[in-house]
């Protein structure tokens, strides 16, 4: 197959440091220039096309964005690269439309986030002086309010219904088990 470059309408950028593709042809692209331009590009059709998110949520003092991770249900995390101030971790809530600061390390990058599930992040920070530390983090998002999957749990033979965690599961012996609400919708079938 033939490889197509992608157009970022974007003369300034350095280097495309990470992707991070969250579901429904929403693809992010962060990139990086040592001038402290760090940008998000965000594309929604599979990345034919791509627009910059807004730069005004992540300031100017960021080199790169070296990684960037879909937690789910529209959660992202992306962390900064900064010889300067301190590196940031930005989430977004929305698929990567709008971003807020929620954490700044006083270290020069953070080179992977790692996302566990049932909201526990890791971060792999490293300062100038070369010294790695692994930070974790239980930043509590939460569960999806639709339907996200449908799991066999290994070793029960139940089947698990909900996001992340079951919210309900399918004992073998017939038997529905809930935790919290549950709403039935009956229609015809067409």
């Amino acid at each position: 197959p033939d490889w197509q470059k992608i157009e970022m309408g974007d003369s300034t950028i350095g280097h495309v440091q990470s992707l991070e593709y969250c579901g429904g042809g929403i693809l992010l692209i962060g990139t990086g220039y040592a001038n402290g331009d760090a940008d998000i590009y965000r594309s929604t059709d599979y990345g034919r096309t791509v627009s910059k998110i807004d730069p005004t949520y992540f300031g100017t003092a960021s080199w790169a964005f070296g990684s960037i991770r879909h937690c789910g249900n529209g959660i992202v995390l992306a962390s900064t690269w900064n010889h300067t101030t301190g590196v940031e971790i930005f989430k977004s809530t929305d698929y990567g439309v709008t971003w807020t600061l929620v954490k700044t390390f006083a270290s020069s990058y953070i080179s992977e986030i790692g996302y566990c599930g049932n909201g526990i992040v890791f971060a792999a920070v490293t300062a100038d002086s070369g010294t790695g530390s692994l930070y974790r983090s239980e930043v509590g998002f939460s569960q999806a309010k639709t339907l996200q999957g449908v799991y066999h749990q290994t070793g029960t033979g139940n089947i698990g219904i909900g996001s992340t965690q079951p919210t309900a599961t399918l004992d073998v012996d017939g038997t529905l088990n809930v935790s919290g609400k549950l709403g039935i919708n009956i229609g015809t079938a067409t």
